[in-house]
């Protein structure tokens, strides 16, 4: 073809020119500068009819939620986007901070649900520590990673804390034992007090509940003299006596009981072992005879494991 069978046009997209064959007036093609699709037509006719900017595209308007629990929703599923990677920078608190105001939300709102976040993810876990009394150096790893994922310092509460301690003695022999202040408690030169709580203190003690067998009383006929035929044999029992209300102290020597009524102490050389129950600790004694001391659940579990940890490093 010959010059004089083209004619020449531009993009109406990006106004670069363009050089097409005559037959192909009227017709779309891409643009070969932007790949925008183009109505070819000769320059001439082009300026008869100038070409219109494409209208902007109307970028539509994000709706908010008229409900407050419904933002809060959507502020929560964006706290998550942003501390999917384990780590909440501050780069992703400001951008919570801008979704939060876009949202209508205050920006206490964030620190709720960062604390709601860690409360969720730690709830498992702290079912399975209370239900075994151990804080593993693993469960510890896992608290580190939650209080970076949403950048707030855990403070463990005393059931937890304690927990680390039993799974230190019992598992890995090691002393995690602080001392604390022992106020009037008259100690022993060098003897520390590691722990203390309020308690009760009770024995088994032996009672008679009655009599069995047959005895039959004849008189003589002399006064306050009478035959006595058969045998009553005593009915007795042992029963769980409270003896004291008071507050049970553990030093590094022994086992101290201050009581409203009685005191006692107790030894670790004296000490046999430990049997737990529900709501008491029972302190088997070379004597043969035992001591229980009364106190809630998890303060048994505490008391036995650092008495039993104290006689074997005090052998």
């Amino acid at each position: 073809m010959s010059d004089g069978d083209f004619y020449h046009g531009y993009c109406q997209k990006c106004a670069n020119p363009i050089e097409f064959p005559k037959h192909a007036t009227g017709e779309s093609t891409p643009c070969p500068h932007c790949g925008e699709s183009t109505l070819l037509m000769p320059q001439a006719q082009l300026q008869e009819e100038p070409v219109q900017p494409p209208s902007p595209v109307e970028t539509p308007v994000e709706t908010v939620p008229f409900f407050k629990f419904s933002r809060r929703k959507l502020l929560k599923g964006e706290l998550h986007r942003l501390t999917a990677d384990g780590d909440y920078s501050e780069e992703d608190h400001n951008a919570l901070i801008k979704s939060a105001l876009r949202l209508g939300l205050k920006e206490n709102e964030i620190d709720k649900l960062r604390m709601k976040g860690i409360e969720d993810a730690f709830k498992p876990l702290k079912e399975r520590i209370y239900e075994t009394g151990h804080v593993t150096d693993a469960d510890m790893v896992y608290l580190g990673d939650l209080s970076r994922k949403y950048r707030i310092t855990i403070e463990h509460e005393p059931a937890v804390r304690m927990c680390r301690e039993i799974y230190l003695m019992e598992v890995k022999g090691e002393n995690s034992l602080v001392p604390c202040r022992h106020g009037e408690l008259m100690l022993d030169r060098g003897e520390v007090l590691y722990f203390s709580t309020p308690s009760g203190w009770g024995q088994l003690r032996s009672k008679t509940s009655g009599y069995t067998g047959i005895s039959v009383s004849i008189p003589t006929g002399i006064r306050g003299v009478k035959f006595r035929l058969g045998k009553l044999t005593p009915i007795r029992t042992e029963e769980l006596t409270l003896l004291a209300q008071g507050v049970l102290h553990v030093t590094s020597k022994r086992l101290l009981f201050n009581g409203d009524r009685r005191n006692t102490t107790i030894t670790f050389g004296r000490i046999v072992g430990t049997s737990l129950f529900r709501d008491a600790v029972e302190v088997e004694k070379s004597t043969g005879r035992s001591d229980c001391f009364f106190m809630t659940a998890f303060h048994v579990r505490y008391v036995s494991a650092v008495v039993q940890f104290l006689k074997s490093i005090t052998r």
